[in-house]
């Protein structure tokens, strides 16, 4: 049973990546008649365009240099709890990483670096330590970033591959046109079994469930006890439709999407702006609207309620940097906290590593008991009024 629902809960994330990633499906789909597979991604191609929904991968190869400059404030119940300025400037370069981290303004702030290379991660807080402390980082670990290009890859194909011209039904809503498709828990069930027989001997994409506790081996030994089971139980799963995603057009416009999940329903308006809408058993979860700079929702449950937007402004070409605001509002158990955040992004594609002396670098398993003690009572200091008003005991009795 606890198979079946993580079977259920991979079949949701791979239809919604099939909706988010139309863009990947259209340019992978070649044949040029009009079908209303063609239709369905030409359409979801454009709409993720002009949304800025897309693949920004090919920024982050290479060399290239980040730096966001984020200000932040927290109320609660209109009281400032805590308010400051966070800097991050990272730089690639070849096989080298450097971060630098500041918190705060002026003679207050902590200032930091780390700094990765030959397989150890170098930290340094400014007026705190004294030298570079080091961990050691495993030189056989798995490339993550690498993996997940391999994971989406097979995401993708599986996907392409199973949702042919037949899954695709044409209709009439209205004045609209309305494309469709959907699945059974039998459909799922194939599709899953299809994207695990995908990825059963992809020891890089498996690399991605290893962890200290489990091998290789074991993941490869679990997912075929999966794909096993799947087969074997085939006959046991309905024929009839849990998930089904479908899009409005008018005039090869796009007017609305649905994707609806068993008693769950996500309507998307617009083209280019809209409205968002979650309803779960006929109630109303969540409820915004969108554009390509903007995004606004309204968060409500029986216990809470929350609001969350944020704001685009001063975009480049790079589609990364520019301003950003981000506001959270969250009402809960009569108490209600605020917090504001502006971001300044910069990308950079040029980038430049200072000269990083590492001749008395020590590791961190090397510290004593004193230099514990040191650091502790240098932090405290340069924290405490960055921190503010922060009282934990307040928090923790009011949330």
């Amino acid at each position: 049973m606890e198979s079946k629902k993580k079977n259920n809960g991979l079949i949701i994330i791979i239809l919604l990546l099939l909706a988010i990633c139309g863009g990947v499906l259209g340019y992978l789909y070649g044949k040029k008649s009009i079908t209303p597979k063609t239709k369905f991604v030409k359409v979801m191609s454009n709409y993720l365009e002009k949304n800025n929904i897309e693949d920004l991968e090919e920024l982050f190869k290479g060399n290239f240099t980040v730096n966001t400059t984020n200000n932040f404030k927290v109320n609660v119940d209109s009281e400032e709890l805590v308010s400051g300025k966070l800097n991050i400037n990272n730089i690639h370069k070849d096989d080298e990483q450097y971060t630098e981290i500041s918190l705060g303004d002026g003679s207050d702030s902590l200032k930091g670096n780390v700094y990765l290379k030959d397989n150890k991660a170098y930290v340094k807080l400014n007026d705190v330590f004294d030298k570079y402390y080091y961990m050691n980082m495993e030189s056989d670990s798995t490339d993550y970033v690498d993996a997940f290009k391999e994971l989406k890859k097979s995401i993708v194909k599986v996907v392409n591959e199973y949702f042919t011209d037949d899954k695709f039904t044409l209709t009439k809503d209205s004045n609209n046109d309305k494309i469709s498709i959907s699945l059974t828990g039998k459909d799922g069930a194939t599709l899953v079994l299809k994207f695990y027989e995908e990825i059963k001997n992809n020891d890089k994409i498996l690399g991605l469930f290893t962890d200290d506790d489990t091998s290789l081996d074991e993941v490869k030994a679990g997912l075929k006890e999966d794909i096993d089971e799947i087969k074997d139980d085939m006959e046991s799963y309905s024929d009839e439709v849990v998930i089904s995603y479908d899009i409005y057009l008018n005039k090869n416009k796009l007017v609305k999407q649905e994707l609806t999940i068993e008693d769950m329903v996500l309507t998307i308006t617009g083209e280019d702006s809209g409205d968002i809408t979650l309803i779960s058993a006929g109630t109303t979860i969540i409820s915004g609207t969108y554009s390509k700079d903007n995004l606004n929702l309204k968060i409500s449950t029986d216990m809470d309620n929350a609001e969350f937007s944020i704001n685009r402004q001063n975009i480049t070409e790079d589609k990364i940097s520019g301003d950003y605001k981000t506001t959270i509002k969250l009402t809960s158990g009569g108490s209600t906290i605020d917090v504001t955040i502006n971001t300044n992004v910069k990308y950079d594609k040029s980038a430049s590593i200072p000269n990083i002396d590492l001749s008395t670098a020590k590791s961190f398993d090397e510290i004593t008991d004193n230099e514990l003690e040191e650091i502790y009572s240098k932090l405290y200091p340069i924290l405490e009024p960055i921190m503010g008003n922060i009282d934990n005991e307040e928090i923790e009795t009011t949330y």
